[in-house]
């Protein structure tokens, strides 16, 4: 084939080409442009649709006028109306000619499809679109004095359990609006079923554009403001939680400017103190920031050094039983900081609230000043209601009948050291509180799998580190560097049930504390069984915190000051009564102890258990334990 003949056939394949065009019918076009009229807004939809059937009404008015002049109808444009809303109108043409009765019948036909077919689509696309909207979390709240929490992370369910926790011991309502770059109905399906918290979801970033709208966050009680996991930005190193913080920090500075003073109280969730220290200037003075590494560290070293304060600690970090309120005082105004703790039976007043500033333990004859909330520990609002009784009568014996001999803040004090196994972004912070305390401390790496001749795994080395038997407890840090919590956690079950297994088998007495990063691993591993000082601890506790915070920010600055050297802490001591013949209650100790000193006995450890807030007429024996909130130099 030459040259000439090539260039025909290519000229020919091209014409070819562009005849051959997919043929378009009528038909289609016209199911094309009445599926693009219902996709269109509401608006537009309706416009559309009173536009057609006006048109449709002109028509076929005019064809009745010309067809049906001396049939008596007197407004053929108002038959055409009556005959597309329904049928009854082919009775009135029932005597007239056939050309009436004809277009009478196609007109009828036409309405039954266009009313009872277009208006049906209509409305069904509308509501598959609400449903839609539904399932990937789109569409605006209305709703006042919600929570709203803003980025979603691996404990978001334990914190919507504390705040369910919350509802079923107030007995109250609340509604949760989550959001998180991930659609509703995955989310929903991965959360428990609760029993009076209702939550709902919107899709979006933190600081994405339009979700503080679309929640209604100016009419929200509080916003947690946390890093979302499911963010596009990705973070190689777990270890660097930069992004982690720029997302949350930016989230805020969007909410402030956003919302202004409409800005309801906040709580942004960090892990950077630096970091933290750089957004603290632009703060909201409603705006409290959580350092959660630092209270984790500071929980878990407290866990090792003082296992009976950390017993109270984790009894009031709950909303499961006894744990802090905080009321308005107006009707204890004028009162003394003792006086009130002879006249609440059920509640437990532990500080002051004024202006901002949190006072635990203030001193005794500190009065109750305007606007002061009162700080109580009871099981719930209703428990802090003041009953009609004034302070205990005359009978009560001295201050000095009883003694409070303060028990060392841990008996591993000035002995053997701690170990601690594993490393993650915790151990600077568990470190750091072992060496305020003056307790020696020594940290290793996880050990490795000793292996059998055939070169297959058996079991960990802990034959390898050294002196492990002179150890008095040792701590388990879940090792999360580069990998994630399922492989973690999986790790750290066996590491534990490997060194409980090489404790018995050699006689060594340590105690063995864990860490574990899911709350369901944490709560199926606190049933093992064992002596002495073995304990599970996780992540799971700043979740707790968070959730309490979402109800009143108070409860960050109470834990804080609990847990830090500088303010007042949680301290546990034997009491002791100068008067063997007279026995005391707790009511009657919580009045002696308070009524001189910054001491408030909060409860008792009995039978192994701690009992917080317990019967004020508990009889206490000599020598009882009890822990009581004092500052933290008085011991």
């Amino acid at each position: 084939m030459d040259r000439s003949q090539g260039a025909d056939t290519r000229a020919n394949a091209k014409r070819g080409n562009r005849t051959r065009r997919p043929t378009v019918h009528a038909a289609g076009r016209v199911s094309y442009a009445i599926r693009k009229l219902i996709e269109g807004t509401f608006g537009r939809l309706l416009l559309s649709f009173a536009l057609v059937m006006g048109l449709v009404i002109l028509v076929f008015g005019l064809v009745f006028a010309f067809i049906g002049a001396g049939t008596g109808f007197k407004d053929p444009f108002w038959f055409s109306f009556l005959s597309l809303l329904g049928p009854d109108a082919l009775f009135t043409v029932d005597e007239t000619a056939t050309p009436t009765r004809t277009v009478a019948a196609i007109l009828v036909a036409f309405g039954i499809v266009a009313f009872n077919g277009i208006i049906v689509a209509i409305v069904v696309s509308r509501l598959q679109r609400e449903f839609e909207a539904i399932h990937e979390g789109r569409g605006r709240i209305f709703e006042r004095g919600h929570v709203v929490l803003l980025g979603w992370t691996d404990s978001t369910p334990a914190l919507l359990r504390g705040l369910d926790d919350w509802c079923v011991t107030e007995g109250r309502k609340l509604l949760v609006v989550t959001t998180a770059d991930e659609a509703s109905e995955d989310l929903v399906r991965s959360l428990p079923r609760f029993r009076k918290l209702a939550v709902t979801h919107r899709r979006g970033l933190p600081q994405g554009e339009g979700i503080l709208e679309t929640v209604a966050a100016g009419d929200a009680s509080c916003i947690i403001i946390q890093y979302d996991k499911f963010s596009p930005a990705e973070i190689e190193d777990p270890a660097d939680d930069a992004v982690r913080d720029a997302s949350v920090a930016t989230a805020y500075i969007a909410a402030r400017a956003e919302l202004g003073e409409s800005l309801p109280p906040c709580v942004v969730s960090m892990r950077g103190p630096g970091r933290m220290r750089d957004l603290e200037p632009f703060l909201d003075p409603g705006t409290r920031m959580f350092d959660e590494d630092r209270f984790v560290g500071a929980y878990i070293a407290t866990l090792c050094i003082e296992p009976l304060v950390y017993a109270a600690l984790d009894e009031m970090l709950s909303f499961r039983g006894c744990e802090l309120h905080f009321r308005d005082a107006r009707e204890d105004v004028g009162l003394e900081f003792r006086e009130l703790q002879a006249r609440y039976d059920l509640a437990l007043p532990v500080g002051i609230l004024r202006r901002g500033l949190l006072s635990l333990v203030p001193d005794p004859c500190e009065r109750i000043g305007t606007g002061d909330t009162v700080v109580f520990i009871a099981e719930n609002d209703k428990a802090c209601l003041r009953p009609d009784h004034g302070a205990p009568g005359q009978e009560l014996p001295s201050s000095d009948a009883l003694r409070l001999e303060f028990i060392p803040a841990s008996s591993v004090r000035g002995r053997r050291e701690l170990l601690v196994v594993g490393r993650n972004r915790l151990l600077p912070h568990i470190l750091e509180e072992f060496h305020r305390a003056g307790i020696g401390v020594r940290a290793i790496p996880a050990p490795g799998m000793d292996t059998d001749d055939d070169d297959r795994e058996m079991d960990y080395d802990w034959a390898s580190v050294d002196d492990l038997a002179g150890f008095e407890r040792i701590l388990l840090l879940a090792d999360d560097t580069g990998r994630d919590r399922a492989q973690t956690d999986a790790e750290t079950v066996f590491r534990t049930l490997s060194l409980m297994r090489y404790r018995d088998s050699t006689g060594a007495g340590f105690a063995i504390a864990a860490e574990f990063l899911d709350p369901v691993t944490e709560g199926a591993m606190s049933l093992l069984p064992g002596t002495g000082f073995t304990w599970i601890v996780g992540t799971q506790v700043s979740s707790e915190l968070l959730a309490m915070a979402a109800i009143h920010r108070g409860y960050l600055d109470a834990f804080d000051d609990l847990l830090s050297e500088s303010g007042t802490r949680i301290l546990t001591g034997t009491l002791h009564r100068n008067d063997a013949t007279r026995r005391l209650t707790f009511g009657e100790a919580v009045f002696l102890l308070g009524r001189e000193n910054r001491i408030v006995p909060i409860g008792i450890f009995e039978d192994g258990r701690f009992i917080l807030n317990p019967n004020r007429s508990t009889p206490l024996e000599d020598g009882a334990e009890i822990a009581v909130i004092a500052p933290f130099d008085l011991a």
